[in-house]
């Protein structure tokens, strides 16, 4: 996010996308979620809103199949931002 707000766009997608591809080789799926959710916000500052919605996408099932309410709705709310389906 850091990275993106200092206008950095392709190192913040780069890296990203590896912590993306790091969570998803685990079990963990809050940390998927996060990092998807993170992915997100980054594209959105992007101006990527439909692979923003994407990412969102995928960090809300997370959260759900983690029973992570909280962080669900803040992808949840993400995904109206950017009036993308919650599924």
């Amino acid at each position: 996010m850091i990275l993106a707000r200092r206008g950095r766009m392709e190192e913040a997608e780069r890296i990203a996308r590896e912590a993306v591809e790091i969570t998803e080789s685990t079990d963990w799926l809050n940390l998927q979620g996060d990092a998807h959710f993170t992915f997100a916000k980054a594209l959105r500052l992007m101006g990527r809103s439909d692979e923003a919605a994407v990412a969102a996408k995928q960090g809300f099932d997370r959260y759900e199949r983690k029973g992570n309410v909280v962080a669900a709705g803040w992808a949840r709310n993400l995904l109206k931002e950017l009036d993308g389906p919650t599924g």
